[in-house]
């Protein structure tokens, strides 16, 4: 638990390097128009950030040997990932200045929790 704390705590001082700018710019304020648009490059730029953290969370667990806070079913398509993203987003407009990253762990979290985690 230590741990994980450690690398929240290590992943928000990051941010907090960023300029402003560059964080509203993968925030859930600015991705959910594009996950919802149905301009084709708008909705790729969605789905290629979503797969992008999606794969970052991945190899953290890999490299760190920990479980993550969600078990996302083998078979979730990119699209059911987005569907889950976009849900979470409209469902928490109070969220939306948060980091898409984050988001989108939250939404996994509420849509795929573990088998005996609450």
């Amino acid at each position: 638990m230590v741990k994980r704390f450690f690398l929240a705590a290590s992943i928000a001082g990051a941010l907090a390097t960023f300029p402003a700018h560059a964080v509203d710019m993968f925030s859930g304020n600015y991705l959910l128009p594009l996950c919802q648009s149905k301009v084709p490059t708008e909705n790729v730029t969605c789905m290629s950030y979503i797969r992008g953290v999606r794969d970052g969370m991945d190899l953290q667990q890999l490299m760190t040997q920990s479980q993550l806070f969600y078990c996302v079913p083998q078979g979730v398509t990119l699209g059911q990932s987005k569907d889950i993203f976009v849900k979470y987003l409209v469902d928490n407009p109070n969220d939306r200045h948060m980091p898409g990253s984050t988001l989108l762990a939250v939404a996994y979290i509420k849509a795929f929790p573990c088998k005996g985690k609450k």
